[in-house]
């Protein structure tokens, strides 16, 4: 056989033998990438998941595999972009057994099979409270033995499947309350009366409890720091009623004097300074009221006006008329 001939079936035999090499390489590599996505995850355990509104497919990813569900983000990734879908997730927070395959994690937070709900918490409400409104949602499992402490459920609207457990529920609101806490305690103004988060967070729920519109907020956050500059009783009405229900709120009935003269640490009549707990959950707006925009006021006092706001003043002997102004007003009403 001419040389030039054997040289062109060498080139041809190495050719062929290239691209078997090559095919059984995409073969192996696709087998791997398919094994991996029906393989068992690696978490050893029950946990939820939750997808948020507006997450990414490289922020779910990342958050999976630092949360020990899936082995690679990248490989995951990659699995959910050649499937077309990586726009289709849903909001919600998912139930993922231990062992969980990449597969059946990607099925689930891209299908529909999950039934979501929503839960309002309002703001406002003591923590006893905020348990009552979940043990009312029959799609929760109650499991509640202990509860975070008062004030640390931060209220909004969540979204979680059924049979979520409702300490699971609690542990949400608490971490975005932790979470917002902490910002915005970073970000305070300097100069305020208050030295640490639990203290911002004490005052911020009595405002919350005070106000009747956000707006008188940031006014009635300065009135209390005010107070506490100056080493003055808060006397803030919500606090006794915090005291005498003890904790659940609702005291059933409308103070009367006597309860101002009662002994206990949330009777801010007698005692000065904060009281020893928040006595609700207070809402973002109650939040930056405290921490990032009190009102730079000089008044002390301040009194409903009967019309849904409040009258504020500097000085007692203005407060005592205002008071009689509401007294007149409630006896033509």
């Amino acid at each position: 056989m001419p040389a030039s001939s054997l040289s062109v079936t060498v080139r041809k035999y190495f050719f062929l033998k290239l691209i078997l090499i090559l095919f059984f390489l995409v073969l192996y590599g696709c087998l791997g990438f398919v094994g991996y996505f029906q393989s068992p995850g690696p978490s050893n355990h029950n946990e939820f998941f939750m997808v948020e509104e507006g997450d990414s497919l490289r922020v779910i990813s990342q958050r999976l595999y630092e949360d020990g569900f899936i082995a690679s983000e990248r490989l995951f990734r990659w699995g959910i972009m050649l499937s077309g879908k990586s726009r289709t997730f849903k909001t919600g927070d998912y139930f993922i057994p231990l062992s969980e395959s990449p597969y059946d994690i990607a099925h689930l937070i891209m299908s529909t099979q999950a039934q979501h709900k929503k839960i309002t918490i309002p703001e406002g409400l003591t923590n006893h409270q905020v348990l009552m409104v979940l043990r009312e949602k029959t799609f929760l499992k109650d499991d509640v033995t202990t509860m975070p402490f008062e004030g640390m459920l931060y209220p909004e609207t969540y979204v979680f499947a059924k049979g979520t457990k409702i300490s699971r529920v609690l542990a949400e609101m608490n971490k975005n309350m932790e979470k917002t806490l902490n910002k915005l305690w970073c970000k305070r103004v300097p100069g305020l009366p208050l030295k640490s988060r639990l203290e911002a967070l004490t005052l911020a729920s009595i405002v919350e409890k005070e106000a009747m519109v956000n707006a008188e907020k940031p006014t009635i956050a300065g009135v209390y720091l005010n107070r506490l500059r100056q080493n003055m009783p808060l006397q803030a009405d919500p606090t006794i009623i915090y005291g005498l229900s003890h904790g659940t709120g609702d005291l059933g009935r409308l103070l009367v004097r006597s309860d101002m003269t009662q002994d206990g640490p949330f009777n801010t009549y007698k005692n000065k300074g904060l009281p020893p707990t928040p006595i609700a959950n207070p809402s973002l707006a109650s939040l930056k009221a405290v921490l990032l925009h009190p009102e730079n006021t000089d008044a002390l006092y301040f009194v409903a006006d009967g019309k849904g706001g409040h009258r504020f003043c500097k000085h007692y002997h203005v407060h005592k008329t205002n008071i009689e102004k509401l007294r007149a007003l409630k006896k033509c009403g």
